[in-house]
C-alpha cells in the first residue's frame, strides 16, 4: 500500500509540475505576442510617381538630386509618414540602373541613355537615415503613351519582342478607349 501511495503522489506531482510549466509557457507567449503588437508599425505612406521623379532627376547632378531627396524625406518625417512607394517602372522602361529595361526617357534625354547615378539606390540609401521604408512600384504591362513605336529604344523588351517574334503580326494600342492595330 505504501508503494502504491508513493506512486500516486509521484504521478500527481509530475502532473502538477507539468501544468505549472504550461502556465509559464503561456505567459511567455502572451508577453511575446504583446511585444510584437507594440513593435508593429502602422503603414503611413505616399507614392512618388514618375512625373515627380522626373522633376528631381532629369538634368540634375547627383548632388542636386540628393538635396531634393533629403528635402522629400524630411517632409515625410515631419508629416509622421514612414513609407514611400517609388515608381521604378512606369512603362517598359526603368527609373533606375537596369540590365533588362532601358532607362526611362522621363529621367534621361532619350530612352536608353546611360544614367550618371542610380536615383532609386540613392533614395534607399538616404531613406535609412530617416527610418522610412521604400518600396518599388512597378507598372508591369504598360509600354508607352505614344503610338509612335519608333520612340522606344532598340533594347526595349517590348520592341525586341515585337520585332523578333515571327508570331507577332499586329501591335495593339489602346488610345482614348479605342483599340488600334498597327501592322
Amino acid at each position: 500500500m505504501k508503494k502504491f501511495m508513493m506512486v500516486i503522489i509521484l504521478a500527481f506531482s509530475l502532473v502538477l509540475s507539468s501544468c505549472m510549466n504550461l502556465q509559464n509557457e503561456n505567459k511567455t507567449k502572451e508577453f511575446d505576442s504583446q511585444k510584437i503588437i507594440e513593435e508593429r508599425k502602422e503603414l503611413r505612406g505616399v507614392w512618388l510617381n514618375y512625373f515627380e521623379i522626373s522633376s528631381i532627376v532629369k538634368g540634375k547632378s547627383e548632388a542636386e538630386y540628393r538635396e531634393s531627396v533629403v528635402s522629400i524625406l524630411e517632409n515625410l518625417k515631419n508629416a509622421r509618414l514612414n513609407t514611400l512607394f517609388y515608381q521604378v517602372r512606369c512603362f517598359s522602361d526603368a527609373l533606375y540602373n537596369s540590365e533588362v529595361f532601358p532607362t526611362s526617357r522621363y529621367i534621361v534625354e532619350n530612352e536608353g541613355d546611360a544614367l550618371e547615378y542610380d536615383p532609386f539606390e540613392i533614395f534607399i540609401e538616404l531613406s535609412e537615415e530617416y527610418d522610412i521604408s521604400v518600396h518599388a512600384w512597378v507598372n508591369p504591362f504598360r509600354v508607352s503613351y505614344s503610338q509612335d513605336f519608333s520612340m522606344l529604344s532598340d533594347n526595349n523588351p517590348a520592341k525586341v519582342f515585337y520585332l523578333n517574334d515571327e508570331k507577332t503580326t499586329n501591335l495593339l494600342i489602346c488610345d482614348k478607349m479605342e483599340l488600334v492595330f498597327i501592322k
